[in-house]
């Protein structure tokens, strides 16, 4: 496989994001498709499918892909014709729902379908509401079904910022394209998403201190990271599982594998197994 044959599929099927992502994902993508053995599914989910563009560009890259989609349109007559050829050229490998994204209970049932059936998430890619209690309540959830190296992404995180500081001229635009204008809502005690980024710096750090202490008793062994308490140095969902983030413009992708042995191999950092106290 090819980072240039990822690309081909994606401007045949979805050129949309190949122009807005064509840095993010074809890379994202070749690295998963690496280290999995022939056997290995590959299970990605979409939220926000609209017209199934991403997804068929997903399942044509590699057979071992496994896919599910949400969208509040995905009962929609007006994709019907779409969305059955899609269901007919990928069966067995497409598991489709017609629900909003703010719905915990439809992303808990394909959470606990992914994590049944192929061991979790190796990819969820949000593109679904853009509000920012929807991108952190959907994260704050999910991060439990990921698999140990998987990948997040949260695409349009511009839209953190909110209807208060939008400029005028930007809204005007949005109304007459018929899209939705941010609001300044946040997740739970004032959480937005913009406080989700800045607050993942002292996450992926807080243990700094505690190794470089510990490690004097411990026989220079460095011990794991603890999950802490909500509000304290811990700030949503299995944060404590996350290796590093990168924030792109509109996108922030999330790597987990703090604790394993070879979470590179993913664009994660390597703890030093060796060292490891488990």
């Amino acid at each position: 496989m090819e980072e240039k044959r990822i690309k081909e599929m994606f401007k045949k099927y979805s050129p949309h994001k190949l122009n807005e992502f064509h840095h993010i994902y074809p890379k994202i993508l070749l690295k998963l498709i690496e280290v999995k053995k022939d056997n290995d599914s590959i299970c990605i989910f979409e939220i926000g499918n609209r017209s199934y563009e991403t997804l068929n560009a997903l399942l044509a890259i590699d057979k071992r892909i496994v896919a599910y989609g949400i969208d509040i349109g995905n009962d929609s007559s007006l994709t019907k014709v779409k969305r059955e050829k899609l269901l007919a050229d990928y069966p067995n490998r497409i598991n489709l729902f017609s629900d909003s994204q703010g719905n915990k209970d439809t992303l808990t049932l394909i959470a606990r379908s992914a994590l049944d059936k192929y061991g979790g998430f190796d990819l969820i890619i949000d593109d679904g509401s853009h509000k920012n209690e929807h991108m952190l309540s959907g994260f704050d959830l999910l991060s439990n079904y990921m698999k140990p190296e998987g990948i997040y992404s949260i695409e349009d995180i511009e839209c953190m910022y909110g209807n208060d500081i939008f400029p005028e001229e930007l809204k005007e635009i949005y109304r007459e394209h018929n899209c939705l204008i941010p609001t300044p809502d946040s997740y739970h005690q004032g959480l937005t998403v913009k406080g989700f980024i800045e607050g993942m710096i002292d996450v992926l750090n807080r243990d700094f201190l505690k190794r470089v202490e510990l490690s004097k008793v411990n026989n220079i062994k460095i011990p794991r990271r603890h999950k802490e308490t909500i509000g304290h140095l811990s700030i949503l969902g299995r944060d404590d599982l996350i290796s590093s983030i990168q924030v792109y413009t509109n996108c922030l992708i999330i790597y987990f594998g703090y604790n394993l042995s070879k979470p590179n191999n993913l664009g994660g950092i390597n703890p030093m197994e060796k060292n490891m106290i488990f």
